[in-house]
Order: C-alpha cells, then sequence, then structure tokens
C-alpha cells in the first residue's frame, strides 16, 4: 500500500500471517486464521484489519457456522493499540474481547483500528497476536506486524526554455489567412516607411518547454505608444481606446479626424494561441480571444497575455509550446512624419 504525503512517497509493509490450528483435543483440521491490515504504519488510524478463517468440526468436518471471540493480546492496548469500530461484533473493551456471531466459514470480519505506537528499535516490526476462538472447541492465532514506513524522496530541478524568433514574410501569415508583410528578428520589428490606409502586419514565433505543474503564461508590454522625437504618437487600436483582449476585435483603419489626433493611426497586436482567455483553456478544442484577422490594443504600458499553457510544454506542439504573435499598424494622411518608436517586453512566467 502506498500514501502520497506532500512531495514524499510513503511505502508501508502490510504484513499477515497465517497460522495453522489444531482442532478439540488434538484433532487435526484443514483450519486456519489469518489477518489483513491495511497499513501497518505505527499510530496510523483508520486501518483496515481483515480476519479470515476456516473453522470446522474437527470431529465430522462439516463447515462452521456459529461464534467466534476474538482476543487482542494486552500489549495491543497498552501501547496505544485501540478498535474504532468492531464490525458489529459485542465488545469487552477493558480485556480488548470481541464476540462476533452468526459467523460462517466464508465470512470475514473487519474492524477499523488505530495501530499501537512503535516500542522496538527502528527498522524491527513490533509483532501482535489475535486470538481466534470458535465455540466449535477450535482456535487459532493469527498475527500481524507493525513497523515504520519507508520514505522515498527524490528531486527534480525545475526547467525553463524560451525563445523569440523572427519571421519571414515569404509565405507566411497570421491565423493562416493574414499575410505578413515585413521580416522581423528576434529583436526587432522594422515596419520602415507607412504608406496611408495600408495596414502593414509584422509576427514573431514564441517557444515555451517547461516541466512546470501548473503550466505557464507569456505575457508582453510596451513601454510607451510608437512616438516621435516631437511627442507625436501612433495611439493603440482602436483610435486611442485600447480593445481588450477579451474583446478582440476584427481589424479597422484609423478614424481620421482632422480635430482627433487620437484618430490618425493606432498599432495592435493578436496571437494564434487558441488557449489565451480569461483563465487559460485546455488544449483540446480551445477557443481563445483570438482569431483570424482579431485585433487587440495595448492599455499604457499593461502586460498583455498572449500565450499560455496548463501542464508542462514540450516546446514543440502547437499552441501547448510553440505559438505566433502579430503586430499590425496603419496611419492616416493626417499622421505627423517622424520616426517613431517603442519597446515590447516579453514576460515568461511558468508556475511550478
Amino acid at each position: 500500500m502506498k500514501k502520497t504525503l506532500g512531495k514524499f512517497l510513503v511505502l508501508s509493509l502490510v504484513l499477515a500471517m497465517t497460522i495453522s490450528m489444531v482442532g478439540f483435543e488434538g484433532l487435526a483440521t484443514d483450519s486456519y486464521a489469518r489477518v489483513t491490515i491495511s497499513d501497518s504504519a505505527p499510530d496510523a488510524t483508520g486501518v483496515e484489519y481483515v480476519f479470515d478463517f476456516q473453522f470446522q468440526d474437527p470431529f465430522d468436518g462439516d463447515a462452521f457456522e456459529g461464534e467466534v471471540v476474538f482476543t487482542f493480546e494486552e500489549d495491543f492496548n497498552s501501547n496505544g493499540g485501540a478498535i474504532t469500530d468492531s464490525g458489529g461484533c459485542a465488545e469487552d473493551t477493558a480485556n480488548e474481547v470481541y464476540t462476533c456471531t452468526d459467523l460462517s466459514a466464508t465470512d470475514t470480519v473487519t474492524f477499523t483500528v488505530t495501530n499501537p505506537g512503535k516500542t522496538t528499535t527502528e527498522g524491527e516490526a513490533d509483532t501482535y497476536v489475535v486470538e481466534l476462538q470458535a465455540d466449535t472447541g477450535e482456535w487459532g492465532n493469527a498475527m500481524f506486524a507493525i513497523i515504520e514506513p519507508v520514505v522515498v524522496t527524490a528531486r527534480v530541478s525545475a526547467l525553463l526554455s524560451f525563445t523569440v524568433e523572427g519571421v519571414g514574410e515569404e509565405a507566411d501569415d497570421l491565423h493562416g489567412e493574414r499575410n505578413i508583410d515585413i521580416t522581423t528578428t528576434a529583436t526587432s520589428i522594422e515596419f520602415g516607411t507607412l504608406d496611408t490606409e495600408t495596414p502593414l502586419a509584422a509576427a514573431q514565433d514564441l517557444t515555451v518547454s517547461t516541466n512546470a505543474s501548473e503550466g505557464y503564461s507569456v505575457t508582453v508590454f510596451q513601454d510607451q505608444d510608437l512616438t516621435s522625437p516631437g511627442g507625436d504618437t501612433i495611439k493603440s487600436f482602436l483610435d486611442g481606446t485600447p480593445v481588450a483582449t477579451s474583446a478582440a476585435a476584427t481589424w479597422a483603419g484609423p478614424g481620421g479626424q482632422l480635430a482627433d489626433p487620437d484618430t490618425w493611426g493606432h498599432f495592435g497586436f493578436t496571437t494564434e494561441d487558441v488557449q489565451v482567455d480569461e483563465n487559460c483553456l485546455e488544449l483540446d478544442g480551445a477557443d481563445g480571444y483570438f482569431g483570424s484577422n482579431v485585433w487587440a490594443g495595448f492599455d499604457g504600458d499593461t502586460p498583455e497575455e498572449i500565450m499560455c499553457h496548463v501542464g508542462p510544454s514540450d516546446g514543440e506542439t502547437l499552441h501547448a509550446g510553440t505559438t505566433r504573435v502579430g503586430y499590425q499598424i496603419e496611419i492616416s494622411d493626417l499622421q505627423p512624419a517622424g520616426e517613431y518608436t517603442n519597446t515590447l517586453t516579453y514576460i515568461a512566467t511558468p508556475t511550478f
């Protein structure tokens, strides 16, 4: 039998002994008595002691039907052992004697027990005898042993690998539909010179490998809106009012309203990870916040989840270990000229 305690595997040794018996007036029979216990650990509670036995009339060999008296030796009680449920047998608790009636040769009797404490040297079993006395005159001893469990320990080191890779524009896409317009590297996304009312999409591939039992989350945040040296900005999708990941929406161009600089251009993100949702979804059948041509906007410098998984990751399985994230930008002809820049930062957080 085994128990799990915290991070330790506890193996309990279960011992049962069978004692051959001699029938009434010394006549040999095929009778026996034995007890199997569910846990041999000292002081263990809720332990099942299952007695099975075979009695018969020592003269004519008929199968036994009648009464059996179970007597636990005195040390069982004095060392802290206790019967918490006698299985319906009558109790003489002062002497640890239990009388069970209406039994047959095929019956078993189960007691629920608190094991005695340990009295001998560590690694040496304490043994106890329970005498079974049938009203036919037959008797027998069943024995059991109490011994310390064996504690097995092992340590597994925490593992995490996280990579960002650039994506080329040739034959690559987002969500299987949106063409990628520029080539990125692991550390740069250069959109180049923007044409008005022409959205440009870029992508990077993320890979996570970890043995974290509760999985991981990858977030991304920006240090600022795309900003020029003159202080002009390209706002978040949509028109400066960030679209939350939970409300990710189909891409739309900036409004281009003369009196509202927030509508002159915007920048958004998407992910192909189908597990990204309010709580990370299980991979099978997952259908999270993002889909084809569905985008969200950065809310200031708040980290936005773009990749997650429940459980360890192999770094290879689509969505569970690898996914593609995308970024898209579009301006109107009102967006002021300048070199715009910001910094994106990825954070991979495993939960062990």
